[in-house]
């Protein structure tokens, strides 16, 4: 009974242990986009521009990407929406996250849901002139809308519907 008591109360830790080895290591997969490898945590890409994928799983695996016609993932610089082009000294912000090298983000134009830009003139006690563009995806938009079906709220009060 002892041994049987001690075997259960053992045997969830070796797994809690294995489970946090399996889902620490960081996947070694290249991605490719129309033959050019790229970091998937800098592109903004819509899933209807993609035309075809292929998997191969040699090695660490490789997953290619091909767009469809007349589809190109551009720079931030390369944008010209709405003339951010004119301003000077901008911040990116994109889905809620700071862009710290916006150099390397590649952004697929027709993703590009919503754009607001705000003027450090806009702020209180600021000294130094800069704009943030702000970019909210269509990805992130029907994410979010999403995310609110199924909310009822009552008297400011947040209630979540099971359907």
């Amino acid at each position: 009974m002892k041994n049987t008591l001690i075997i259960l109360l053992i045997l969830p830790l070796f797994a809690i242990s294995q489970n946090k080895k399996v889902h620490q290591e960081k996947s070694n997969v290249e991605f490719l986009i129309d033959s050019s490898k790229v970091d998937m945590d800098k592109i903004y890409l819509s899933n209807s521009n993609i035309k075809n994928v292929n998997v191969v799983k040699e090695g660490n695996g490789k997953i290619f990407i091909e767009l469809k016609e007349n589809v190109s993932l551009k720079t931030l610089s390369e944008i010209d929406y709405k003339n951010i082009n004119l301003i000077d000294n901008k911040v990116f912000i994109i889905d809620n996250k700071l862009i710290k090298k916006p150099s390397e983000i590649k952004i697929d134009s027709t993703e590009i849901g919503n754009l607001e830009i705000i003027k450090s003139s806009e702020f209180e006690n600021q000294k130094s002139f800069f704009s943030i563009i702000r970019i909210i995806t269509k990805s992130e938009l029907k994410r979010i809308e999403n995310a609110k079906k199924g909310k009822i709220m009552i008297k400011g009060t947040e209630l979540t519907f099971n359907k």
